[in-house]
Order: structure tokens, then sequence, then C-alpha cells
């Protein structure tokens, strides 16, 4: 990972959100297990619109909404099984044209949002991209097994002491 560098498209300018020199975004994470996701930054649009909720004057003159989307089945940068396991992980982020959205609207600014979106965006594809080990089923050891039955013949027999008492 590069760094940091100020993105160069016009909207943007001045917001530092990390953008490596070649246009892409990586966000470092470190619960990666080395996986790497690189978001094309032409492959991504975002835009940017007027936030709901609290926050006074600053929601009602200030677009600090973050929308940051692509079309998943055109998304090449990704491989065919993270575009499938995304599908299937997050449905309710693709909409009806097969967009991915991601918003983020829980800062005050353009830029946290920003970085809010692409690091949340970044977050699902490591979870895709990651898959997880098969469980191998095993048996419980017959110490485990035997103490499982003694405790239930103990909790049994205190239950029929209950109906004993109450019979009489």
């Amino acid at each position: 990972w590069m760094g940091r560098l100020v993105c160069s498209v016009p909207y943007l300018w001045g917001v530092c959100v990390p953008w490596t020199a070649r246009g892409v975004a990586r966000v470092p994470n470190d619960d990666t297990d080395g996986l790497s996701v690189e978001i094309p930054r032409e492959k991504v649009s975002v835009h940017f619109s007027r936030a709901s909720g609290p926050g006074g004057q600053n929601v009602n003159k200030l677009n600090t909404k973050v929308d940051v989307r692509f079309v998943l089945a055109e998304a090449e940068w990704l491989p065919q099984h993270v575009r499938e396991r995304f599908a299937c992980l997050y449905p309710q982020r693709i909409n009806k044209a097969g967009e991915v959205v991601v918003t983020c609207m829980t800062q005050r600014t353009q830029h946290d949002n920003l970085k809010g979106a692409f690091r949340l965006l970044q977050q699902m594809l490591y979870e895709a991209a990651h898959v997880p080990k098969e469980r191998i089923p095993t048996e419980p050891p017959a110490y485990a097994k035997e103490r499982r039955l003694q405790e239930k013949r103990l909790r049994s027999l205190e239950k029929t002491r209950r109906r004993a008492k109450w019979e009489e």
C-alpha cells in the first residue's frame, strides 16, 4: 500500500482518501489474512446527496451522504467466486439493476463519509473473498457422552422429586 494520496477528481479536491497512484482505492484492514482486494476508481461511481437525520442546519446545507455504486456482474476486477459469494452474503445491498449500493451518512463531513463508505465496501469484499474452512464433523469423546448422560439423569431425578412432592 503506497499511502494516502489526495484525489484529483474535481468534486473531491482536497479530500484525502486512500487512493494509490493508479487510481485504485485500497483500505487496509488488519483482519485480511493476506487478501488484497482493490477497488478501481473508474469502475465505481460516487454520488453525494443531502443526509437525513439530526445535524441542525448542517444537513440542510451540505451534501454529506455518500453513495458508492458498481454493477456486480460487470466487475471484472473481482474474481468470479468473490462476486458469487458477495451476492449470497449481501443480497440486500444489490438493487434491481444489479448494482451494489453502499451508503454512508454517519459522519458530518463528506470526507469522513467517503472513507466510511469505502471502508465498508472493502470489509464486505474481504468477507466475500475469504472462504471459510469446512468443518470436519467429529464425535464427542466417551467421557463427554458419559458426563452428559449423568447430568441428564441428575436433572431427571430432581424433576421427579419435585413431582412426587406435589402429588402427595
